[in-house]
C-alpha cells in the first residue's frame, strides 16, 4: 500500500533532524520540512470530517457490490494529475497553509495516515464511485471516494518529496 511507503518516507525524511532543521524555511513563503508534513496533517484532518461518515453511511445503506475496478472520475482525474509529485505548484487554500508547526508533527502525521489506512480498509468491498466526497479545498467540487483516496495518497508523496528537497537547499542548518 502506498500510504505505508509514505509513512516510511516521512520517518526517513525527519530522522535525525534537530528542531532548528525541522523549522528552517528556505524563504519567507517557502515551506520547511515540518511545514510540508504539517500541511499533510491539516489536509488529512479535513478529510476526516466526512470520509468515515460517508463510508459508514454506505455500509448502512447496503451498497451494491463492486463489479468493476475503480477508475477516476473526470474531476478526480484532473485533481489526481494536478497533485502528483512533479506537477506544477498550486496555491493551497489558506486553511491548509501551516502557520505554525507543532513539535509532534511526525507523530500526528503517523496517526493521520493510520486513520487513512483504516478508512481504506473499511471501504473494502464498497463501490468507490458511488460514494461522493466534497472537496475540503473547494466545496463546489465533489468526487468519488476512490478519487479522494488517490488524491490524498499522491499528495502525501508530493509534499514528502518537497520536504526532501528542503534538506538540499543552500542555507539548510547543518545540525
Amino acid at each position: 500500500m502506498q500510504v505505508e511507503g509514505a509513512r516510511r518516507h516521512a520517518q526517513t525524511t525527519v530522522a535525525g533532524l534537530s528542531a532548528a532543521q525541522l523549522a528552517w524555511q528556505p524563504g519567507p513563503k517557502a515551506w520547511g520540512v515540518a511545514q510540508c508534513i504539517e500541511h499533510l496533517v491539516l489536509t488529512l484532518e479535513a478529510n476526516a470530517l466526512q470520509v468515515p461518515g460517508k463510508i459508514a453511511e454506505a455500509r448502512t445503506k447496503g451498497a451494491p457490490p463492486v463489479y468493476d475496478e475503480w477508475k477516476p472520475g473526470w474531476i478526480g482525474g484532473f485533481l489526481i494529475n494536478g497533485t502528483k509529485p512533479g506537477s506544477r505548484p498550486v496555491r493551497t487554500s489558506p486553511k491548509f497553509v501551516p502557520v505554525t508547526t507543532r513539535p509532534e508533527v511526525l507523530q500526528r502525521f503517523l496517526e493521520k495516515t493510520d486513520a487513512m489506512v483504516g478508512w481504506m480498509r473499511s471501504a473494502d468491498g464498497l463501490d468507490l464511485t458511488r460514494i461522493r466526497i466534497r472537496s475540503p479545498f473547494l466545496s463546489l467540487l465533489s468526487y468519488h471516494l476512490g478519487d479522494c483516496f488517490t488524491i490524498n495518497t499522491v499528495h502525501l508523496e508530493r509534499h514528502l518529496q518537497q520536504a526532501d528537497r528542503v534538506k538540499t537547499k543552500e542555507g539548510f542548518p547543518k545540525g
